[in-house]
């Protein structure tokens, strides 16, 4: 932990973004299928009644941007789950 006067500036950030709703983020469109690429699985949680949902990665998108998704959804994605 850290008192806020510690923080200075970025290197080279001329402060021309007033906020970060102002930034430019690229965002990967889904394939032809309509479908968005999972790059890995996060987590896991229980829901009732047996489901399960899984914190979903996304490829090309930050991770403060995955979201938990039902398992029924990953169906293009087997390996990926394998492997969490």
């Amino acid at each position: 932990m850290f008192h806020a006067s510690q923080l200075k500036p970025a290197v080279g950030y001329d402060g021309s973004y007033a906020n970060a709703a102002d930034v430019p983020v690229f965002r990967p469109a889904a394939d032809e299928s309509g479908e968005y690429k999972v790059e890995d699985i996060l987590d896991h949680r229980s829901r009732g009644c047996g489901r399960t949902e899984y914190l979903v990665k996304w490829r090309g998108y930050s991770v403060f941007e995955s979201t938990w998704e039902p398992e029924a959804n990953l169906t293009n994605c087997a390996r990926t789950l394998a492997m969490y």
